[in-house]
């Protein structure tokens, strides 16, 4: 697993603590300690902190901005939830390639496609619940090994 997909695979798996099934949850469970070590061994790197930085001056300058001039923030909802907040970007595609060309230069595109070590927990087909839904199940599906059915 690269470190990219590490913050990727967390957030499946935060989206299926909700489940029923002891196995199951246990398993998630550890699988998300293991996960959350490894990202905050990644986000403790000069590169990481370096472009994270630099990221965020970047978002400020493409930002639209308020009566103060201050860059104007948006919220991440997610089914209807506020998770977070993001930077109101103007013009997208000149930020996406600004940002695509800082995280080659420093390093950080190479951090995150670096393979980790990681040994997670795998769920059996068997320990799903049926009232999984599409998103939950495409969240875990790297970490479950499907039975074959005759």
């Amino acid at each position: 697993m690269k470190n990219q997909e590490l913050q990727e695979q967390q957030i499946g798996i935060e989206n299926c603590l909700t489940l029923r099934g002891a196995s199951l949850q246990i398993k998630l469970c550890k699988n998300l300690d293991k996960i959350k070590k490894e990202i905050k061994i990644v986000q403790e790197t000069t590169i990481f902190k370096e472009y994270e930085e630099k990221r965020i001056k970047l978002a400020e300058k493409f930002a639209n901005k308020d009566k103060e001039n201050k860059p104007k923030m948006m919220p991440i909802i997610i089914k209807g939830q506020k998770i977070g907040e993001q930077y109101d970007i103007t013009d997208l595609d000149k930020f996406t390639k600004e940002r695509e060309a800082l995280e080659i230069k420093t390093g950080y595109k190479e951090l995150m496609e670096t393979e980790v070590l990681i040994k997670l927990w795998r769920i059996k087909e068997s320990e799903l619940p049926n009232d999984m839904d599409g998103n939950q199940l495409n969240g875990i599906f790297k970490l479950i090994d499907f039975e074959e059915k005759e």
